[in-house]
């Protein structure tokens, strides 16, 4: 939920950011990012979305 209402609009909106893609390896959670993002990809795991070629991460994580 932290990624879906807090990580990705506030990336989105900052000049000179961009939202390079979504760990998950839910398909709820990917269907979401495919309807709240569109043309954002989504990613298995973090090496996965490290090897596309980001230069930082933000995490978000359940207790």
């Amino acid at each position: 939920m932290g990624g879906r209402w807090f990580h990705a609009p506030f990336i989105r909106a900052a000049e000179g950011l961009e939202l390079a893609g979504v760990v998950t390896r839910n398909p709820a959670r990917r269907a979401e990012v495919a309807e709240d993002l569109p043309g954002v990809p989504t990613f298995d795991s973090l090496g996965e979305l490290i090897d596309a070629g980001v230069d930082a991460v933000t995490v978000t994580t359940l207790r």
